[in-house]
């Protein structure tokens, strides 16, 4: 079952007033915006986005801007099971720029395990 989209850090159990996030908080001016919907069934949270100008820059600017995208849709798979959780370590492999002006969509996946919490992600074209 889908679920609506929405922004934020909010679960079930905690209420945030204003969200500055830079990628999916509504207060913040300069953000990204971005707003995310949730499968229960899969496990996942997903979100059409474009990448605009002001966002892009050459070398590290662009590395962190897809390091953040990511982050933020992995950490979004939480919202699943009403957990606010920050990420402790982050591994990303850059295989090609990200498009400008194109819509991608950021998928989280989860996979709980008996120890472990995984979540994974990749941006892609829609």
């Amino acid at each position: 079952m889908t679920k609506p989209s929405a922004s934020g850090h909010d679960t079930k159990h905690v209420r945030i007033a204003k969200n500055h996030c830079f990628a999916c908080g509504p207060d913040n001016p300069d953000g990204m915006h971005m707003k995310f919907r949730f499968d229960e069934k899969d496990g996942r949270a997903w979100c059409r986005f474009t990448c605009r100008c002001a966002f892009r820059g050459p070398g590290a600017r662009a590395r962190r801007l897809i390091a953040t995208i990511l982050d933020e849709a992995m950490g979004k798979v939480n919202k699943l099971r009403s957990v606010i959780a920050v990420t402790k370590t982050m591994e990303v492999e850059y295989l090609k720029l990200l498009p400008l002006r194109k819509t991608l969509i950021a998928e989280g996946r989860g996979a709980v395990g008996p120890r472990t919490q995984a979540r994974e992600c990749s941006p892609h074209p829609e």
